[in-house]
């Protein structure tokens, strides 16, 4: 099986090589994130969601650059925890928050993240609902993708993923 893709490797994303971080750059990112300019804060939150093995150290800085006044910041924040993956977790009241965020690239990313972490709250799938109904087809798909990762805990929005068969997108459906 030499087509078997290792999941736990972010380096491998369904075949194709990606680039990573030496955990030794972390707080030296860190430090860009949280006091660089707009350009060093953008490349700073996509680096640290590259560090691999991931890093956990990141997840704090990365959870603050949620609120930071660059929607990029923001994006590239959400992106590299749904990167990090489970050690995450702590950032998901801050992702669902993230969920309303005015920039659509911010809100996408954020429900990809919480399709990554595994937390399936009722705040989380509430989120997600809310989410699956949103006018851009982008963000309803990623909603409905999110809740459908979630599985079987997220049977309280299974009306909805019903609902989202008849959707006018058929990337949504």
């Amino acid at each position: 099986s030499g087509n078997t893709i290792d999941s736990a490797d972010p380096s491998r994303l369904g075949g194709v090589p990606m680039p990573t971080v030496d955990p030794k750059e972390v707080p030296a990112l860190i430090a860009e994130l949280s006091g660089g300019s707009v350009e060093a804060r953008r490349r700073a939150a996509e680096r640290l969601g590259l560090v691999y093995p991931p890093s956990s150290e990141a997840v704090g800085p990365l959870t603050a650059a949620l609120r930071d006044p660059d929607a990029d910041v923001r994006a590239n924040a959400a992106n590299g925890l749904a990167l990090i993956g489970p050690p995450a977790s702590k950032a998901v009241p801050d992702l669902v928050v993230a969920l309303e965020d005015p920039a659509t690239d911010v809100r996408f990313h954020a429900a990809n993240a919480l399709a990554m972490l595994d937390a399936p709250s009722l705040a989380v799938i509430n989120a997600l609902v809310r989410l699956s109904g949103d006018p851009d087809p982008r963000l309803r798909r990623a909603g409905v993708t999110a809740l459908g990762n979630l599985g079987a805990p997220a049977s309280a929005a299974l009306q909805t993923l019903i609902d989202r068969l008849t959707d006018g997108d058929v990337d949504v459906r």
